[in-house]
């Protein structure tokens, strides 16, 4: 529950020590978690600004989405500025590039927000995502974890028609599976389709929900994964 000690911050596993130091914290639900992690953040910058193993100490990958994911777990309510900024100067400063860790974890911001231009931030997300993994950009790859908070973000921001837009973004997975070997939906991408849907007020919501239901049921593979085989849901007539 200390900083690392100076004498750790040998070449070659100083910002792995401090990563570590922070995961700890970030699996705790101690109060006084997060102000650790951001210490041990500050601890990390300001050696690294001072000469001190520099390049084994400059804040990496994980280091910006551990932070993140402590502004996410227990900063919920200014998450979305305090992500954002923090994304921004690690990647200005110390040229540390985002992943699909890091967006997934502000598409879950942006899903508990609240606020009312939440579902547009989360499928311009989603949308650069598909792009920069089109593009070849492996590492931005988006997968159900991806899908499932931009579905998300639209059912809690009570979007009118987001049941029709949920059966969009599934509809988008299965053809990114199938043109550019991305990730297939899992039952949990499904499932938070079929929950747009049975919370949603459109006419027709009941006959989606079992339409879905069925496909799942026909799509169902052995017991030893939690993929299905993929058909790609026809567009919803429901207006």
């Amino acid at each position: 529950h200390h900083l690392p000690k100076e004498s750790f911050w040998g070449a070659g596993n100083g910002a792995d020590i401090f990563n570590a130091y922070m995961n700890g914290w970030l699996h705790s639900n101690q109060s006084k978690a997060l102000q650790k992690i951001l210490q041990a953040l500050e601890t990390m910058e300001d050696a690294f600004h001072n000469g001190v193993n520099t390049e084994y100490l400059k804040p990496n990958q994980f280091t910006l989405n551990t932070v993140l994911a402590g502004y996410k777990k227990f900063r919920p309510q200014t998450c979305i500025s305090d992500c954002s900024a923090l994304r921004t100067r690690l990647r200005d400063v110390y040229h540390v590039p985002s992943d699909t860790v890091t967006l997934n974890i502000l598409l879950e911001c942006w899903a508990n927000s609240g606020r009312k231009d939440a579902p547009d931030q989360a499928l311009q997300i989603l949308s650069f995502m598909e792009r920069s993994f089109k593009g070849g950009k492996s590492k931005l790859k988006p997968d159900s974890k991806s899908y499932r908070a931009a579905i998300d973000c639209l059912v809690q921001s009570n979007v009118f028609d987001a049941a029709e837009q949920a059966e969009d973004i599934l509809r988008r997975m299965v053809l990114l599976h199938r043109q550019h070997f991305g990730d297939p939906p899992c039952e949990r991408v499904y499932n938070a389709v079929l929950h747009a849907w049975a919370t949603s007020n459109l006419v027709g919501n009941d006959d989606r929900v079992f339409a879905l239901l069925h496909q799942m049921e026909r799509g169902a593979t052995s017991s030893q994964n939690n993929t299905l085989r993929l058909e790609v849901p026809k567009p919803s007539t429901v207006s």
